[in-house]
């Protein structure tokens, strides 16, 4: 990043690429965590049954078919199972959006897909499940393959936004759900650091408000002792002091924010990570870590995005490759992402309210929902610039 390529670098670039495939299968059948990223792990039905009806909440998990989405919702104790057909337009609006994100000069309208594409939720999702669904307190939807990459909360029903109706959540698998539960603290901490020193990156842009983000994101948590540790910015703004920060004895129960520039590697997705003024910390460093931290979020572009494909191997698991999947590896038990880019004055504002909200303890998919709600309100902001952030978790 710093030095600019050359024929040397690019060589020794490739070989340690072939070497790091071959260890990440080693430890893919070594380290049981992994195995849980492409396998379908078992779970407990009846407990995940019980647990929804207790808080009222419902999940619906989709199965991605040619020709059609199956749809399983779990909600009052029982299962409930419909399809509903993918039509020509709908496969083109799909098409057309998922084409969109991978676009060097992307239609930013295209981001919320809805209103600009014709993509309703009722295109992938049977009406006669998602209608009570919405009616909880909460909805978790489970993707699948390409349904990974749609702004879930954003897509509307009946014509209002999913968020409208209750928080929406994302889990990469109903076996997780569990593993996810949290007691959300109603005083939680923060710890925070980015706007990072990129002038040695020529590729990279300074990202001229992260700094006033932070500053305004400190306020918003009594200090002492609201912060954890001391806001790491610009120079210090380094991979040392990311992992200092991430295992930082305050953590427990805590929020990390990071606030940089993402990479998303479509080929590699592990190798994907947070640029920081020094170097890269990548999904493959952080899923072998452990995480203290409850809550995990990223003010940076594109960390929610999930390859269809690995070189030329479709990826049909209901499953995230990347760093949302890699910080739940860690131990995270929810992170908030954005899945296509957002203008850098739409994600202060969004990250603003965010916080705001979730100083005063409500929990991420409740604090989403209000900041969500609150942006929808406001004419300056339209959805299409903030409509991709994403809580990944089970609250």
């Amino acid at each position: 990043y710093q030095l600019g390529w050359t024929a040397g670098l690019v060589d020794w670039r490739g070989a340690l690429l072939a070497e790091r495939t071959t260890l990440m299968e080693q430890i893919r059948f070594s380290d049981p965590r992994w195995r849980s990223l492409t396998e379908p792990v078992p779970f407990d039905l009846p407990a995940l049954l019980d647990l929804l009806a207790q808080r009222d909440q419902a999940a619906l998990t989709l199965f991605h078919r040619p020709g059609q989405v199956v749809a399983v919702l779990l909600q009052d104790g029982k299962c409930s199972v419909a399809a509903v057909p993918l039509g020509y337009e709908t496969n083109a609006a799909l098409d057309h959006y998922l084409g969109n994100l991978q676009s060097k000069t992307p239609k930013v309208e295209w981001f919320d897909p809805s209103p600009s594409l014709g993509l309703e939720a009722r295109n992938l999702l049977p009406a006669r499940l998602l209608a009570p669904a919405l009616q909880s307190s909460g909805l978790i939807i489970v993707p699948h393959g390409p349904l990974h990459l749609l702004p879930w909360a954003a897509l509307t029903f009946q014509s209002k936004r999913l968020f409208e109706s209750c928080p929406v959540g994302i889990a990469p698998n109903l076996s997780c759900l569990l593993a996810l539960q949290a007691d959300w603290s109603a005083e939680p901490r923060a710890a925070l650091i980015g706007a990072p020193d990129y002038s040695a990156l020529a590729n990279w842009e300074t990202l001229h408000l992260a700094v006033d983000e932070l500053l305004t994101i400190k306020g918003l948590y009594p200090s002492p002792p609201g912060i954890i540790d001391e806001v790491l910015m610009e120079q210090a703004a380094t991979e040392y002091n990311f992992w200092r920060l991430a295992h930082h004895p305050d953590a427990p129960g805590n929020i990390l924010h990071v606030s940089c520039h993402g990479t998303f590697v479509t080929g590699d997705p592990m190798n994907s990570g947070l640029l920081f003024t020094d170097g890269k910390v990548d999904a493959t460093e952080i899923a072998r870590r452990r995480l203290q931290y409850d809550e995990v979020i990223l003010s940076a572009c594109s960390t929610g995005r999930r390859p269809t494909e690995i070189r030329g191997v479709e990826l049909t698991g209901d499953d995230i490759v990347g760093l949302p999947g890699a910080l739940l590896e860690a131990g995270a038990r929810s992170v908030l992402v954005s899945i296509p880019p957002a203008r850098e004055d739409a994600a202060m504002e969004f990250m603003t309210i965010y916080h705001e909200y979730r100083s005063d303890g409500m929990t991420p998919t409740r604090a989403l929902r209000a900041t969500q709600v609150t942006m929808l309100a406001n004419p300056l902001y339209p959805p299409h610039l903030w409509g991709g952030f994403t809580v990944y978790g089970y609250q």
